[in-house]
């Protein structure tokens, strides 16, 4: 990354690593309650704020040493990321209940010590943050001075990132039958979805269907931040649209989930998972046009890479619009148990392997003595490598439930304490089927975005 000798706005860097810092910990939280994990659950508020507070430690210093002064972007990134994780807190310092017909009377309530907590977690961020920054800092002062673009380039990594918890915790949701646990589409049970007791998700289906929603909430808040972040430092037009295009859509899937819930309608949960995947495509094909890499490519390739990149080009665009077929015919048999469905998704499987092997070798067919084609030559290496996984997967997802297997019930709220058990194996197999998909997808966008960038001739197109 190239130095600068304007000093870049220290908010955007205080964003870009607090936001970081923020995702890490509540993938982290998500772990760490998943059913089967108890230690979160039995220790507390101790466990989870120094887990937050190392979270801080480690994303200032590691992601901190480009920005100026090193102490400074700690200090608001510490801010950013506890004010940002007191969602996660917060479910521990309400009065937790026991069953949920009794939130009627304690929802939304905080115990009563929770104030001191809150400023003093947020504080204690703050303090690592700042420590963190100053080390990072004194590391890298021999290191470039990055500019506010660099630094919302990383933004938008850490924005698209966001996505990828979501994700998993849809997937998660769609192969424990879990996504009528809560019935109500916005609260849940009553309580604020921030304040929705963690006593309370200690029945696994309701912490996957309550923890999906949280994490939809964060990817709103980081593409909100990041579409505000673009409109105050990106000059391109067309780059701020594309954001806030990003945010909108965030917007549409979370009301497409709402309405899943409210209707209850199959219909509706297909639409849901297929437009959560098109977004997250068009997250990470807007982040990779903000690269400042991107900006500048052009002028870093010659001749050869660059008619590399438009041979990759054209097939990359067929390679996107058949992965998302596929992810449409996977959606198909999830939500319906089309078998019709599942032998397409099968045989399309095939089509879509030959596609992305041949648009990955195409795009390390750059010329390697270019550095701004080392992005297409990876991302052609991350599209071999995850179809390949991807393929296996689908094979042992397909062993795990085979066709003659009945889709099982969805359980309503009313009818969880008798439900069927969950098949531990099979959400794992599935969700992880399903999230290697989008991942697949991200792959065949970075292809289609990168080579489309190199092959055009004038530096200052960035459109």
């Amino acid at each position: 990354m190239p130095e600068t000798t304007e000093r870049p706005p220290v908010i955007v860097p205080a964003l870009a690593v607090g936001l970081g810092a923020s995702i890490a910990m509540w993938a982290a939280w998500y772990v760490m309650h998943m059913p089967g994990i108890d230690a979160p659950r039995s220790a507390g508020v101790p466990v989870m704020g120094a887990l937050l507070v190392l979270c801080v430690l480690l994303g200032v210093a590691s992601g901190g040493r480009g920005g100026r002064p090193g102490w400074l972007v700690g200090l608001l990134a510490g801010l950013v990321s506890g004010a940002l994780n007191l969602i996660l807190l917060l479910s521990n310092l309400v009065e937790q209940a026991t069953a949920t017909d009794q939130l009627g009377a304690t929802a939304n309530q905080l115990q009563p010590g929770a104030p001191l907590v809150i400023v003093s977690f947020v504080g204690a961020c703050m303090v690592a943050g700042t420590l963190a920054g100053a080390v990072g800092g004194v590391l890298g002062r021999r290191g470039p001075r990055l500019s506010a673009q660099a630094w919302l380039g990383r933004l938008g990594v850490v924005a698209a990132a966001s996505f990828l918890p979501l994700l998993v915790a849809g997937g998660a949701v769609t192969g424990t039958e879990s996504a009528m646990a809560v019935p109500d589409p916005v609260t849940s049970y009553g309580s604020v979805s921030f304040l929705f007791p963690l006593s309370l998700m200690g029945e696994d289906r309701i912490f996957f269907e309550h923890a999906h929603r949280l994490l939809g909430s964060l990817v709103g808040l980081v593409t909100l931040i990041w579409a505000i972040a673009t409109t105050v430092v990106d000059r391109r037009g067309s780059m701020k649209l594309a954001v806030w295009l990003a945010f909108v859509l965030v917007v549409v899937q979370g009301a497409l989930g709402a309405l899943r819930v409210g209707e209850n309608s199959v219909a509706l949960a297909l639409a849901h998972g297929v437009f959560g995947q098109i977004t997250f495509m068009v997250a990470v094909g807007v982040a990779a046009a903000q690269r400042q890499s991107y900006i500048e490519a052009p002028s870093l390739v010659g001749d050869a890479t660059r008619s590399a990149a438009r041979r990759a080009g054209k097939l990359a665009l067929f390679a996107v619009i058949a992965v998302l077929i596929q992810l449409v015919f996977g959606a198909m048999y999830r939500h319906m148990g089309s078998t019709h469905a599942l032998y397409s998704h099968i045989g399309w499987s095939f089509v879509v392997m030959v596609l992305v092997i041949i648009t990955g070798s195409l795009c390390m067919k750059t010329d390697k003595s270019d550095r701004g084609g080392r992005p297409l030559r990876l991302a052609g290496v991350f599209m071999h490598a995850i179809v390949t996984w991807q393929f296996v997967l689908g094979w042992l997802a397909l062993w795990q439930v085979p066709p003659s297997e009945k889709a099982r019930p969805i359980p309503t709220a009313e009818q969880l304490p008798t439900a069927h058990d969950i098949e531990a194996m099979e959400a794992i197999i599935t969700t992880a089927h399903q999230a290697s998909g989008a991942l697949v997808l991200a792959a065949a966008t970075l292809g289609l975005v990168w080579a489309r960038r190199l092959a055009r001739n004038r530096v200052g197109d960035t459109t």
